[in-house]
């Protein structure tokens, strides 16, 4: 009998978290950017990430189901992959580069699957911070380390309620602090996504630098749960999700901004009513 496409995930996560995380407790990681440098420890362990989802996920890609990640692109731009209808594997080698080269925790694995142009599935594992989230369409559920529960939508609120902003989205950062919000910066879009799944925060907002990989997950909460996933070009101008957010190379074009509808509305009273959830 094989395994499920849902069972291979898991392990490929299970298995790529690991690896991570030993290689970087016995290396000494050259902090450097890691592009170009193939003696990079960092370099090494998201090619062998990526190497091993190719591996793991060929009996689906052979089926004509598309793998993509950072280090591994197809020839097709973005909209002709969501039109061809095929099921879709995302995956993030290693989310959060920089606290991975610095030794901190705030790093993670992360998977997702796109059926029809919608995230149905979402793993994420952070071995250095001890938290697995594995987000599901069927059901509506959610596993926060090996506890299942239902996912709710209710999210804190009001002065003094914790946001996590990418520090590269200063407008986000300063327009929250003049609403009463308390600021955190979370570096990786892994730890962003914890938080908000597990109610830790009220809104996250990461930079225009991240790639489908980073914000899928992200992007599966908001269906899941009803919150509101804004990209903003401009002030008070949300955009709904779809392929058109992306650039031919797979980066988004503006701030995400992902929150409750009643959040959304104390930042934006004017535009909160034109965004919706996907």
């Amino acid at each position: 009998m094989h395994p499920s496409p849902f069972d291979v995930a898991r392990a490929y996560v299970r298995e790529s978290a690991h690896f991570a995380y030993t290689t970087r407790q016995n290396e000494v990681l050259d902090i450097q950017c890691k592009e170009g440098d193939l003696n990079n420890v960092l370099t090494n362990v998201d090619l062998a990430n990526s190497a091993r989802a190719k591996t793991m996920f060929q009996p689906f890609t052979d089926l004509g189901e598309i793998l993509i990640d950072e280090e591994n692109l197809p020839p097709l731009t973005p909209q002709q992959v969501f039109a061809s209808g095929k099921p879709l594997w995302v995956i993030d080698p290693i989310d959060g580069t920089r606290p991975y080269s610095k030794g901190e925790s705030s790093w993670g694995v992360m998977l997702s699957r796109v059926e029809n142009g919608i995230v149905t599935y979402a793993n994420i594992n952070m071995p250095a911070m001890g938290i697995k989230l594995e987000l599901s369409t069927d059901g509506g559920w959610a596993t926060v380390g090996e506890s299942r529960n239902l996912l709710t939508s209710r999210l804190p609120s009001g002065h003094g309620a914790t946001v996590h902003v990418s520090n590269r989205a200063r407008s986000v950062l300063e327009l929250a602090s003049s609403h009463g919000f308390e600021n955190a910066y979370a570096p990786s879009a892994a730890e962003m996504t914890f938080s908000l799944a597990t109610g830790q925060c009220a809104l996250v907002a990461l930079p225009s630098k991240a790639g489908f990989w980073d914000i899928a997950p992200l992007m599966l909460l908001a269906h899941l749960n009803g919150y509101v996933a804004v990209f903003e070009n401009a002030p008070y101008t949300p955009l709904t999700l779809g392929p058109d957010m992306f650039l031919p190379n797979w980066q988004l074009k503006d701030h995400i901004i992902v929150t409750s509808p009643e959040t959304l509305n104390t930042l934006y009273p004017v535009a909160a009513p034109k965004a919706r959830a996907r």
